[in-house]
């Protein structure tokens, strides 16, 4: 794909997430509108400059941009029949050669259109695996947040009902997978105050201050 969006930031399609942010803010100032003024060429850069990184600086976007990338470079690989550029051998004319010949020839065609079917089969096969894993990846972390608030809700279940213990459990269980979120720490701390486990709730109130 011509000018694509890491040609126009000036990076590699390897380029780290601190590459594309120093090349963005580089480009966002010199075609900022108010460095040019009365300059629609340059306005339009600048929209499309921000374009690129709102999909560069998004993990799945970006992924999403670079398989379309492969995609597009791959379907511009142009499948040519070495026999057609070479020139006929020479020999006295026969008409049985002749025929054998011009049968070949009637049949280059149909060659061409099987390898065009099936090179396309194998990139609608290609592109359909990987929107297949990334739809996985997507219902794997809907499902993990589900969870968690699943998980979240007995707990705030538990405490109301005075069941401090699977209460505890349930909030154990969300913060050794994320050890900052907020609310649970709040819950959980709360619950070693009661149980007077101060140093456990000291390091609970602790890590909601560095958060």
């Amino acid at each position: 794909m011509a000018n694509n969006y890491y040609q126009i930031l000036g990076v590699s399609q390897s380029a780290s997430l601190q590459e594309i942010k120093t090349a963005y803010k580089s480009l966002a100032m010199k075609y900022h509108p108010d460095r040019n003024p009365d300059n629609p060429q340059a306005e339009e850069q600048f929209k499309k400059i921000n374009e690129i990184y709102q999909t560069l600086s998004d993990e799945y976007k970006r992924m999403t941009y670079d398989y379309l990338l492969l995609y597009q470079s791959q379907n511009s690989i142009q499948f040519t029949n070495p026999q057609s550029t070479a020139q006929p051998y020479s020999t006295p004319y026969n008409p049985a050669y002749q025929n054998s010949y011009s049968a070949q020839n009637n049949d280059e065609p149909a060659q061409d259109i099987s390898i065009n079917t099936k090179r396309n089969i194998l990139i609608f096969t290609f592109v359909s695996l990987i929107l297949i894993c990334i739809s996985a990846v997507l219902l794997y972390r809907i499902s993990k947040q589900m969870h968690e608030k699943r998980v979240l809700n007995q707990a705030q279940q538990y405490l109301e009902e005075g069941d401090k213990l699977k209460a505890l459990k349930n909030l154990n269980e969300i913060l050794s997978q994320k050890p900052n979120q907020q609310l649970p720490l709040k819950m959980r701390a709360s619950i070693h105050l009661e149980y007077q486990n101060y140093w456990q709730a000291i390091e609970d109130y602790t890590r909601l201050i560095d958060t």
